[in-house]
């Protein structure tokens, strides 16, 4: 393989300007910042109260489902064990298969949920009431009181219905 460079080959680049021309400052000049700033601070104050409520409700949403969830899976289970299966509710969490800790039972599971877990301001109540719900069991048949639980957070509520063939809806 031949490779030759030419000698006559010139790379120089030419720096100057042609005369009577300025050159241009790099860099922004104190208005265009400020209005960069003032228009951050304009989304910015529109856009957290949003993100706030969306949090908010969020939170309501993933509260009923995990308590829907577990609410399912405790008629499940007490049907397929024929045993009572509870969850019980305080002013922090609740505990599903708190029926567990008055008996003696091999199989019982008892799991704590505190609702801080999905927000810090998140209350679950008695509907019409600001008192904790009473525990909703469900029997060996997969039969429970009827029960309706409040979730809220901010503006935003869910209501949980059980009826008395154990099944729980979102109203």
């Amino acid at each position: 393989m031949n490779l030759r460079i030419d000698p006559n080959l010139t790379t120089s680049v030419s720096h100057t300007q042609p005369m009577g021309v300025i050159p241009a400052n790099k860099g922004f000049t104190l208005v265009e910042i400020m209005i960069t700033v003032t228009i951050a601070g304009v989304l910015a104050f529109i856009g957290i109260p949003a993100f706030k409520e969306n949090l908010e409700k969020g939170a309501v949403e993933s509260i009923s489902r995990s308590l829907m969830f577990h609410m399912k899976e405790a008629r499940v289970t007490a049907m397929a064990e024929s045993r009572k299966v509870s969850i019980s509710f305080d002013a922090y969490s609740y505990t599903y298969d708190s029926y567990a800790a008055g008996q003696s039972c091999r199989r019982c599971k008892s799991l704590n949920i505190p609702y801080a877990d999905f927000s810090v301001n998140a209350t679950v109540v008695k509907k019409n009431t600001t008192l904790p719900p009473q525990p909703v069991s469900f029997a060996s048949r997969g039969t429970a009181g009827i029960s309706s639980i409040v979730i809220s957070s901010g503006n935003h509520s869910a209501n949980i219905v059980v009826n008395t063939i154990g099944r729980a809806y979102v109203k």
